[in-house]
């Protein structure tokens, strides 16, 4: 037997769902580092306390989706066929696409692949310094155990 929910809880509902979704798509352009809360209830057209009310931190906003991703994890694996082992119910779900991955692209309707934007990787500006910075870093290695050799001959 369900019942039916009333006006005011789907309100609430619906609330909660559009700030969710307003700060995910907010820390998914700028990060969540850039976002400030006071910006995310004014895109959701609430007021902070409002954002508050349903998210205790700013932190609650970003792992919420975690929290129903375990879920639907343990569920998954509490629910496998019985000849089917964990491992293999773990798998099965974790190589299922969902959420943002299993959303159609605008102009061809299937699922993102490995080439789209989201799933390529390229190089961050930091990776080429960090390898110039630890190549710096070898050669006065490299010349000292040279000239060590040297003495020692």
């Amino acid at each position: 037997m369900t019942t039916e929910l009333g006006l005011r809880e789907r309100k609430k509902q619906r609330s909660r769902q559009l700030i969710a979704d307003t700060a995910r798509r907010l820390f998914a352009e700028r990060g969540f580092e850039a976002v400030p809360v006071s910006e995310i209830a004014r895109e959701a057209e609430v007021s902070e306390a409002t954002v508050f009310n349903y998210f205790p931190s700013k932190e609650d906003l970003f792992y919420r989706r975690l929290e129903a991703f375990e879920e639907e994890l343990l569920s998954s694996i509490r629910n496998r066929p019985a000849d089917e082992s964990v491992l293999d119910a773990f798998g099965r779900f974790i190589t299922t696409p969902r959420g943002l991955l299993a959303a159609p692209r605008p102009r061809t309707g299937r699922a993102p692949g490995r080439d789209h934007p989201r799933n390529r990787r390229e190089p961050s500006p930091a990776r080429p310094r960090a390898a110039d910075l630890r190549q710096l870093h070898r050669r006065p290695r490299q010349a000292a155990g040279r000239r060590d050799r040297r003495e020692a001959a």
